[in-house]
């Protein structure tokens, strides 16, 4: 049985591969329990581009309400995989760390 964390995480992957859907990518989630990309996004029809993605559910700390931030890690860096924050509440997507703003993906 999956813990809290977990679905969350399958949750947040969910909802951003529904939008990555949406925008006309051909989506595929790595099967693991974990790893370093979760989705792999391939532009078919324009492009025929590929993009990996790392999936964040936006986190806050329960002492303070503070948004806990999330860097890439070195293996990320190196394959240019992206991350991509998901709000579990609103269902909104965004490239940027959320803070007093959200930026909306703009991957055309």
């Amino acid at each position: 049985m999956p813990n809290k964390k977990q679905t969350k995480g399958e949750r947040a992957e969910l909802i951003a591969a529904e939008y990555f859907m949406d925008l006309g990518y051909l989506v595929a989630r790595n099967m693991s329990s974990n790893g370093t990309v979760d989705l792999v996004l391939v532009d078919e029809d324009r492009t025929g581009g590929i993009i990996l993605v790392d999936v964040k559910a936006i986190s806050v700390r329960a002492k303070n309400k503070w948004k806990i931030s999330r860097v890439p890690t070195e293996k990320q860096k190196k394959l240019k995989v992206q991350l991509i924050f998901v709000d579990l509440d609103t269902k909104e997507v965004s490239t940027d760390m959320p803070h007093a703003s959200n930026k909306r993906l703009d991957l055309n």
